[in-house]
């Protein structure tokens, strides 16, 4: 399966800037954060925005773990209430979500979104430590 992927959204310290037109939700694909975006956790805050337009409260998002020391702490899940809603997540630990051992996959956090009718947009912001 090819995932959409969401583009960083650099955001520097004390400026207005405008917002990225985001990723849409697309269950059938589900998302990635890339190599080169996990690869500054180093030294910026990964954060997820989803502007959910529409979903039922069977409706989920999960950050999925990696393979990481920290992946024991399992998936990170968002059960949604039903509705239109706005959710942050993060700041993303990379030693929890990262995929560090994969063939394939190897630097990415993977997203899978589920249920019948989940549908929005999905931002990813990159905030300088």
């Amino acid at each position: 399966m090819v995932r959409d992927v969401l583009t960083g959204n650099d955001v520097a310290w004390n400026t207005f800037q405008n917002e990225d037109v985001g990723v849409a939700i697309d269950k059938a694909d589900d998302a990635e954060i890339s190599v080169a975006d996990v690869a500054q956790a180093d030294h910026k805050a990964l954060m997820l925005r989803f502007s959910i337009s529409a979903a039922t409260a069977a409706d989920t998002i999960t950050i999925k773990a990696g393979d990481g020391f920290r992946s024991g702490l399992g998936d990170l899940v968002l059960s949604l209430t039903g509705g239109a809603q706005e959710v942050l997540c993060g700041p993303l630990e990379t030693a929890r979500f990262k995929i560090q051992n994969a063939v394939t996959d190897k630097g990415k956090i993977h997203i899978d979104y589920a249920g019948s009718t989940i549908a929005g947009t999905a931002f990813l912001y990159l905030i300088e430590k």
